[in-house]
């Protein structure tokens, strides 16, 4: 013969639950069934709520066992919310300040880059001029064709030198522009 279990029931509420009147989670109550048997019927309550704050009624009970429960609940929660937006201001100000540096940085990179082409144009047009003047020099100096050839070779490669170096100058700095209008 096969002995059923009775459900156990529930121990005695403590007393701040019976002060709040907030009932045990799952309790069993007794009952007749139209049989005439005995059953038991089990009761499961939840009780949710979202948000900083428990609803009105439930601070209301705190205030009856905790003297200013529900003011000092509000406090809490109204420090905290304080709190929460000082960490968000702080968050913003940080990208702020962060996009600042990083904006001051591009232009000191294109101040840099700037200067960098200019001293490569007057160092290139010093080459030319120094390679020209030599050349000029070396016809003056090297009569026949022996100083001819030696100065169209420097002049020559003076100049393919200062036309190759000013296209590929001009190709560099407009491909970076292309990409930003593709993208």
């Amino acid at each position: 013969m096969t002995r059923k279990r009775k459900p156990k029931q529930p121990k005695n509420r403590s007393e701040t639950q019976k002060k709040l009147g907030i009932s045990h989670p799952m309790s069993t109550q007794s009952s007749k069934l139209s049989s005439g048997t005995t059953g038991h019927l089990l009761k499961e309550e939840h009780h949710l709520f979202a948000g900083p704050l428990p609803p009105p009624v439930i601070l209301d009970q705190y205030n009856n066992i905790i003297p200013d429960g529900a003011e000092r609940i509000m406090v809490m929660a109204e420090n905290q919310s304080l709190h929460r937006r000082q960490l968000e201001k702080q968050a913003l100000e940080a990208e702020i300040e962060d996009k600042r540096r990083q904006r001051e940085a591009e232009i000191d990179d294109e101040r840099h880059q700037r200067t960098e082409t200019r001293l490569g144009q007057v160092f290139g047009l010093l080459v030319v001029v120094f390679a020209l003047i030599a050349s000029v020099v070396i016809i003056i100096l090297v009569p026949g064709p022996g100083g001819a050839t030696t100065s169209s070779i420097l002049g020559g490669g003076g100049l393919t030198g200062l036309v190759y170096a000013f296209h590929y100058s001009k190709s560099k700095t407009t491909k970076p522009s292309d990409n930003q209008k593709s993208k």
